[in-house]
């Protein structure tokens, strides 16, 4: 999460100076990555409250884990264009 978050940043500068779009396209997914960790974490059963916060389900967990790496796998592929 903190890797992620600090590698957006990151991106996030030097878009401001090269003005790349695939540069802003890979730091947003970088930070869409890191907060659906952070939403991962909260929904997590056990971690915070017996159930999990946010209205977990039991597959709030798995769903966010997947919504995280198609995040990531998303920006990757879009930075070629």
């Amino acid at each position: 999460m903190i890797n992620d978050l600090i590698t957006a940043i990151l991106l996030f500068g030097q878009f401001g100076i090269l003005r790349s779009r695939a540069l802003l396209v890979l730091a947003s997914g970088y930070l869409l990555t890191a907060f659906m960790a952070v939403a991962h974490a909260l929904t997590f059963p056990g971690l915070f409250s017996p159930t999990g916060l946010l209205g977990a389900g039991p597959q709030s967990t798995a769903g966010c884990t997947c919504s995280g790496t198609a995040a990531s796998r998303s920006s990757s592929s879009l930075m070629r264009c």
